[in-house]
């Protein structure tokens, strides 16, 4: 037979005559008005406080206790919540304030929502007494991405002290059961770092977990907006912005990256952006081998390289990442755990900042974007074989440009006294230069030829085979692309020879 609200309250009343308790039932919704489940628990409160749980699947001893400002539920092997304490649970306060007055609360340890028959006794208070307990912000779990289908309160956050959150809550986080931890946000190395303590009050001792975090993530999370728990896979966001004091400790990482990789649901990259799906790019070698972090639980950190793929009918671009902290092992490229192909009409769009069908995953539509420069010029360098258009110099101006060269390593017909005339119309220089060099001008000056008014966009090519042009110090390259810097209003800076190999470009 069907079990009703009425009988269940039919329960109750006798119940209430024979053992003076309350019947605690859980519901299927927020009004607690569908019994979900026929164990419901009767519930015998002493004047100390100590509460005789009773149920199907047996006798509990249980006890509520202010401790450190927070509520805990402390259970005992024996009646009178006597011997030795079996486990402690702490519980946000806002669950204590409805449970203790009779109201309809979620509970996750039950995965329904409770509630009392009437209000439990006064004595259930006894060793709680007038807790202190205030909290700055909430967190609630979320099953969507919109965080409109919301689950139930998930943590209670305070600062502590010294940049701990005091952090009180039930939920998936912590595998369906209510905790207090102690949690800290924290820059190490450019990355930033999420660390999880059981000392809640110092975060003090080892971190039992760690998380990685772009930017956007964190930016998102604490100005209340709906982000993803890497841990729980659900979504969640505060119910107001984290005060200005606990974002402090962070802020040497908000600019610790060289572009990033936005993620849109429209084709216009208009629309708001996933915090959650942000790549962040943090540096790239001489080699074009990125250091990316997302804010993933399997692969936060990892490596990737942009290159041409010149091996079928058509050339096209290919995205390869590795999951170790290199593209290389032993001086080769290592095997990339996965790899994705990119046509070269969108490659250019990419590369030039423009919105793009999503290629790897990252979202339906992305765009690069903050990537300048020479991080620019090294990202892109692996990629020049893919595209004539791009490698392939006009035979007006390049030429020029090869005469004037040949003529300053000859030492012939140059005048090193006068500046030297730049061609306008060339579309691409080979470069070799010193292998290691920091900033090799000609990569940062040619990558900056496509924002440059009145200039074709140009590619400079630093390879590291520069046995050829060992040593070469002429007075009449340097100012060459001295030259070239001043026509794109660069300054020009010391640098290590890089000269342009004319046989390259024939």
């Amino acid at each position: 037979m069907a079990l009703t609200a009425r009988s269940f309250s039919r329960l109750a009343l006798l119940c209430f005559k024979l053992c003076h308790c309350q019947e605690l039932t859980l519901y299927g919704d927020t009004e607690c008005t569908a019994v979900s489940s026929a164990d419901f628990q009767s519930w015998d409160v002493d004047d100390a406080g100590c509460a005789t749980v009773t149920s199907e699947s047996g006798t509990r001893y249980i006890q509520f206790a202010c401790v450190d400002k927070g509520i805990l539920q402390i259970a005992y092997p024996e009646a009178g919540c006597k011997g030795p304490v079996q486990e402690k649970l702490a519980k946000p306060w806002k669950w204590w304030l409805a449970m203790a007055d009779g109201e309809c609360i979620f509970d996750h340890l039950e995965e329904a929502y409770l509630k009392f028959s009437a209000p439990p006794p006064a004595s259930l208070r006894s060793r709680v007494g007038d807790c202190d307990v205030h909290f700055a912000t909430e967190k609630f779990e979320y099953r969507d991405a919109e965080c409109t289908d919301m689950i139930g309160e998930v943590q209670e956050l305070n600062y502590a002290s010294s940049g701990c959150l005091d952090v009180t809550g039930t939920g998936a986080e912590e595998g369906g059961r209510s905790y207090r931890v102690g949690t800290k946000f924290l820059c190490q190395g450019g990355h930033l770092m999420h660390q999880s303590y059981v000392d809640y009050i110092y975060c003090s001792g080892e971190s039992y977990r760690t998380s990685t975090h772009t930017w956007a993530w964190f930016q998102a999370y604490a100005k209340g907006q709906c982000v993803r728990d890497l841990h729980s896979r659900l979504y969640f966001k505060l119910t107001n912005e984290m005060p200005a004091e606990w974002t402090t400790a962070v802020q040497e990482c908000k600019d610790a990256r060289v572009g990033e990789l936005q993620p849109f649901g429209d084709a216009s990259c208009k629309g708001e952006t996933n915090a959650s799906g942000v790549r962040e790019w943090k540096d790239v070698d001489d080699e074009g081998c990125i250091t990316v972090v997302q804010s993933d639980f399997s692969h936060p950190i990892y490596k990737q390289r942009f290159r041409c793929d010149e091996s079928g009918d058509e050339k096209k671009i290919v995205l390869e990442k590795f999951a170790g902290n290199s593209c290389k092992s032993a001086g080769v490229f290592m095997t990339p755990m996965s790899s994705y192909s990119i046509s070269l009409s969108s490659w250019h769009e990419f590369q030039s900042g423009e919105c793009v069908e999503g290629f790897d995953g990252a979202g339906d539509f992305v765009q690069l974007v903050g990537l300048t420069g020479n991080d620019h010029a090294k990202v892109f360098v692996g990629t020049l074989a893919c595209d004539p258009s791009w490698i392939q110099p006009t035979k007006t101006g390049i030429n020029e440009v090869g005469s004037l060269l040949q003529n300053s390593l000859s030492g012939s017909d140059s005048d090193s006294s006068e500046d030297p005339e730049i061609p306008q119309d060339g579309k691409a220089i080979a470069v070799d230069s010193t292998p290691g060099t920091a900033l090799s001008v000609s990569i940062a000056l040619a990558a900056s030829l496509s924002s440059a008014e009145g200039v074709d966009p140009a590619v400079a090519f630093c390879s590291s085979s520069h046995s050829f042009f060992s040593g070469i110090t002429s007075i009449p390259i340097i100012a060459w692309l001295e030259a070239l810097g001043a026509l794109l209003g660069i300054p020009a800076e010391p640098v290590s020879p890089c000269v342009v190999h004319v046989g390259a470009v024939e």
